[in-house]
């Protein structure tokens, strides 16, 4: 396993963007929040439908969380070698415990119950 850029401040990159507030924060802006920052801003974003919230690791990884109509929140872990995702519906709490696992390389990741989707 990788270590954290900084050992002191594990984050990563975010993105996100709320469509109530019309706020929104670019991946090419490369905006690095440490963990508790990150989970303050899932809490903040992930409330209600369209709206999004992404991180990307040191690699280039992405994983990111869309909320559907039903409130659940949509997990995408794109692989773009395969030309498709992982992905699943969960709460924000599993959200939350999900990106909290996370270690610095978000391709180590492994979620239970993720199926695996092409795109197109």
């Amino acid at each position: 396993m990788a270590d954290w850029p900084d050992p002191a401040q594990p984050g990563f990159v975010v993105f996100f963007h709320d469509a109530r507030a019309d706020a929104a924060v670019l991946p090419e802006e490369r905006v690095h929040y440490p963990l508790p920052r990150i989970e303050q801003a899932m809490r903040e974003v992930l409330t209600a439908p369209d709206n999004f919230f992404g991180i990307t690791d040191q690699a280039g990884t992405v994983l990111q969380f869309a909320v559907n109509e039903d409130a659940t929140i949509h997990i995408d872990l794109p692989d773009p070698a395969r030309k498709g995702s992982l992905v699943k519906d969960a709460d924000l709490e599993e959200c939350l415990a999900l990106v909290r696992q996370a270690g610095p390389l978000l391709a180590e990741l492994q979620v239970v119950g993720m199926v695996f989707e092409t795109w197109g």
